[in-house]
């Protein structure tokens, strides 16, 4: 678990769970007249950028960000009701995965934390305002053209770069389509997710090197399958698996 408290009162809680594997992100939000907190859940089956496990997310909003807010006009056209999930919105995404890849040592981080904590709390209001809905029930949907032939280039792009920290968007963009037709095309075409093909792929890639070369270090193969930290690739080689990389080397 890590914790950050900001001088600009604002407190960042995050905690990772190899062990549980919600279908969808989400996030709640609850409040009395001192605090808000928004309870963020990140699953790596649908959340935009690639995450090894489940995250839960904790920010929490004291004067002076909350005292602000509380008089805002945002918050009194979108009262979030307390215990209710809302779906995890693309740009919130996009705010979380920048505040999880921050680098704590970066003198200008405080700055940047506060920056995107932010934005995710605006982001949290304007799509309960919008009653932001799943990929499920997206309408875009129903515009696409039929055939795999945008899922097919997808699959070519993500079996040649699965080694890189490659992203929905980044995919979605490259082949000229959705965000949401890609996610729900993909896994109807192949049967699984996105995120869940390129863990395959790469947990296979790093089965094969140990067996081809014991004695390299599993920090030199997890970054060669596209895992920065070692302690992430150890965790999502054990849970595809069901053994860890070292019993492997054995």
């Amino acid at each position: 678990m890590q914790s950050i408290g900001l001088d600009t009162g604002i407190g960042i809680t995050m905690e990772t769970d190899d062990a549980v594997q919600p279908a969808q992100s989400y996030f709640e939000i609850s409040s009395d007249p001192h605090f808000l907190r928004v309870e963020l859940h990140v699953s790596p089956q649908d959340f935009l950028f690639p995450v090894a496990s489940y995250s839960k997310l904790f920010i929490t909003y004291t004067d002076p960000v909350w005292s602000h807010f509380n008089h805002n006009a945002l918050l009194n056209k979108a009262r979030p009701i307390a215990g209710v999930r809302y779906y995890l919105p693309c740009d919130m995404q996009k705010s979380i995965w920048d505040i999880m890849q921050l680098d704590r040592n970066d003198m200008l981080s405080e700055m940047k934390l506060t920056s995107l904590a932010l934005e995710a709390l605006v982001s949290a209001f304007e799509s309960i305002e919008k009653i932001q809905v799943s990929c499920n029930s997206c309408q875009v949907l129903q515009d696409q053209p039929s055939g795999g032939d945008f899922l097919e280039k997808a699959m070519k792009i993500i079996q040649t770069r699965f080694h890189e920290r490659i992203t929905i968007p980044e995919i979605a963009r490259e082949i000229g389509t959705n965000q949401c037709y890609l996610k729900k095309g993909f896994k109807l075409q192949y049967g699984d997710t996105i995120f869940g093909t390129i863990t395959r792929l790469r947990m296979l890639k790093a089965s094969e090197i140990i067996r081809i070369d014991a004695s390299r270090k599993l920090a030199e193969i997890a970054e060669a399958v596209g895992y920065s930290s070692l302690s992430s690739f150890s965790a999502a080689f054990k849970q595809y698996h069901g053994y860890s990389p070292q019993d492997l080397k054995k």
